[in-house]
């Protein structure tokens, strides 16, 4: 028998931690995926192993959101968490969004799509044009479309994305417009098909863009 379905079997028959790793630091070490299952399998005696001293937060900040997140307030440690996970945050411990959030620390490179998909509801207040990363320009459109006016940036905008603003940012059309920016080779024949409303704006463009294009082919 494993040393972790050892200790799940006495642990659940006696609730002794006696018999609990000493170093979680330590421990990881030798297997990453041990501390993920105690903390998931034991979550409802979490006030019984939680040691914030002796807990790897480099490595399992994660799993505390995951599993662990009734007890927030309990084991939250700005200092410690290991903000390169902020993802969990945004996913997992919403409800507790105005005590965890930091601009400075959040890892807006690699999860600012988080943001738009799980915390759109505090827009106001993460909002940062310029931490904010544009690559994830798509999930603005889509899940903070009605912020539109506060986050739109013609010049920041992935325009690859033009498609995105015809299907959820339509009634800002005249706004986004901007025929040399716009995404003609993917994007062209949706003009006609979804935008007849605002012919008047991008006719002349789409036009001059199907002549060019035929006489290039």
């Amino acid at each position: 028998m494993s040393y972790y379905k050892q200790f799940k079997k006495n642990f659940k028959k006696s609730m002794d931690i006696s018999g609990f790793i000493k170093d979680w630091k330590e421990y990881s070490a030798k297997n990453y995926k041990i501390p993920k299952y105690i903390i998931k399998d034991f979550s409802d005696c979490f006030n019984i192993w939680w040691n914030p001293k002796k807990f790897n937060w480099i490595r399992n900040s994660k799993y505390l959101c995951q599993y662990c997140s009734e007890y927030f307030n309990i084991w939250w440690n700005s200092k410690k968490f290991n903000w390169d996970d902020s993802n969990y945050l945004c996913q997992y411990c919403l409800d507790y969004f105005n005590i965890w959030w930091d601009a400075e620390k959040f890892n807006w490179k690699n999860y600012s799509d988080y943001l738009c998909k799980y915390c759109s509801d505090y827009f106001e207040i993460w909002w940062d044009s310029g931490k904010f990363d544009w690559k994830w320009s798509n999930y603005l459109t889509v899940c903070c479309s009605k912020y539109f006016s506060m986050w739109w940036n013609p010049e920041k905008f992935d325009w690859f994305w033009s498609n995105y603003l015809i299907a959820y940012c339509l009634k800002y059309f005249s706004m986004w417009w901007n025929p040399e920016k716009f995404n003609w080779r993917n994007c062209s024949d949706l003009l006609p098909k979804y935008c007849q409303k605002y012919k008047h704006i991008w006719e002349k463009d789409y036009i001059k863009w199907k002549l060019k294009n035929t006489q290039n082919n």
